[in-house]
């Protein structure tokens, strides 16, 4: 298992971590590739070993030391690594921000944001994210507790799900995100048959990726809503819908999709306990007058 791996960071930041510990040459080689890694994707070793002024034996003395087997598993990473640095929400987000030509052109934003997210179905609803969603309806449905976890953003995405699924699965739902905390106290109190549903957009927080390796060394499964695969949370889900939305500036609006879906088909297989839950929920919320009818 490499570094990245074992730590779930992306291999820029392994590099930076271990870099001044390294002997002499092989820092230069890590300081090399931090200050041109957008360029380094089809290097060979030799030509990487020439760029950075370094012999072929310091660039795969480096390669052992992250842990890699090969190099070529490193320039996989290295390339995630790239996509991820220069593509995420909060780039998408600023550049919505600041285009000059949408402010002089006074583009609409209602219709932007519907036109975005209109394609971002259409890129999302793949075969092998179908594949994916029929997996998580039965991981979720056959779970004795669903254990929702989000961070930052996400959180309210998970809050969705926490209230969408109260109506008719109260008993079956617990939350890791309402004290960040106790997450790891709370996961290591799950049982046999339960699952943890993650909702995690890059770029993720820290304990989100923790408590992800931590629920794998427990083998409790894992399934991860995410809008890139890329996501270090991925290597430890066992179901993994990825709604590919990485450079969009809609944030949730993926993750809600399948939150909708996902709740739908968790209550038609648990008719007619939830049908009935959910009746008993609207009469007394009439006999109370909770709400304007």
């Amino acid at each position: 298992m490499s570094y990245p791996e074992e730590t779930g960071q992306n291999v820029l930041e392994v590099i930076k971590n271990i870099k001044d510990v390294l002997p002499q040459k092989q820092r230069q080689l890590c300081n090399y590739i931090l200050a041109n890694y957008k360029t380094l994707g089809m290097a060979t070793v030799a030509e990487l070993a020439k760029q950075a002024n370094v012999g072929t034996t310091t660039v795969m003395r480096l390669i052992s030391a992250l842990k890699y087997t090969t190099y070529n598993d490193f320039k996989k990473d290295l390339f995630s690594a790239m996509i991820l640095q220069d593509n995420s929400s909060y780039q998408s987000i600023k550049y919505a921000l600041g285009d000059p030509k949408r402010q002089i052109e006074g583009d609409n934003s209602l219709s932007r944001v519907g036109s975005e997210i209109v394609g971002l179905v259409q890129n999302f609803l793949i075969p092998r994210n179908l594949e994916q969603y029929k997996q998580a309806v039965k991981l979720l449905s056959e779970a004795t507790r669903i254990n929702i976890l989000a961070q930052r953003s996400s959180k309210a995405a998970a809050l969705y799900m926490e209230y969408q699924l109260s109506s008719f699965a109260a008993d079956r739902i617990c939350s890791l995100s309402s004290d960040p905390d106790y997450v790891f106290d709370k996961i290591l109190r799950i049982q046999e048959g339960e699952v943890v549903f993650i909702i995690s957009n890059w770029p993720c927080g820290r304990n989100a990726i923790d408590a992800a390796q931590f629920c794998r060394e427990k083998h409790i499964p894992i399934l991860l809503v995410t809008n890139s695969r890329a996501n270090p949370i991925a290597r430890f889900a066992d179901v993994c819908i990825d709604t590919n939305s990485v450079s969009s500036p809609c944030l949730l609006s993926p993750a809600l999709l399948v939150i909708e879906a996902l709740t739908l088909d968790l209550a038609q297989h648990m008719v007619p306990k939830s049908t009935q839950d959910v009746d008993q929920l609207e009469t007394m919320l009439r006999e109370k007058s909770i709400l304007v009818w």
